[in-house]
């Protein structure tokens, strides 16, 4: 789970027991695995720590080419190892408008090379995404759909 008002991510038995703390400052959110690992998105990198909470990939956020990704929300992992990062956008920030000459990123998918496959930017008809918090790929089985914690399923 992910503590944004601590800074923490912290892993649960079903009784509510805390198994593990992980300090993440700016943490939005968190992701399990297939392997085991965390998928964890800062306000800063998107990090995939081990079982032993020991980072095994990591990609800074303030490195991208081209690209301004100043709000991560979640980070998913795909199937094929590449990760797709959302990034959303302020509409209470400044005088709330999205500057067309200049537009925020929506979404980028990187590879665990950290390439870039793509990046979205729809922010004018006849396909205004508008502001996102999290993209989820239907054509593949998600962990999340699994999650519980205790009797709430």
């Amino acid at each position: 789970m992910a503590h944004m008002d601590m800074g923490k991510v912290c892993e649960y038995d079903a009784n509510g027991k805390t198994l593990l703390t992980i300090d993440a400052p700016g943490v939005w959110a968190v992701e399990a695995l297939r392997n085991g690992n965390m998928l964890i998105t800062t306000k800063t990198k998107v990090i995939e720590l081990n079982a032993k909470a020991e980072p095994v990939w990591e990609y800074a956020l303030q490195n991208i080419p081209y690209y301004l990704m100043n709000s991560p929300q979640v980070a998913i992992r795909l199937a094929n190892g590449n990760t797709i990062i959302n990034n959303w956008f302020h509409q209470w920030s400044g005088d709330g408008k999205v500057d067309n000459n200049n537009q925020p990123l929506q979404a980028i998918e990187v590879t665990a090379d950290k390439k870039i496959v793509w990046a979205l930017r729809s922010w004018n008809e006849p396909a205004d995404l508008e502001p996102s918090t999290i993209i989820i790929p239907l054509n593949e089985a998600r962990t999340t759909e699994k999650v519980f914690f205790g009797d709430i399923h």
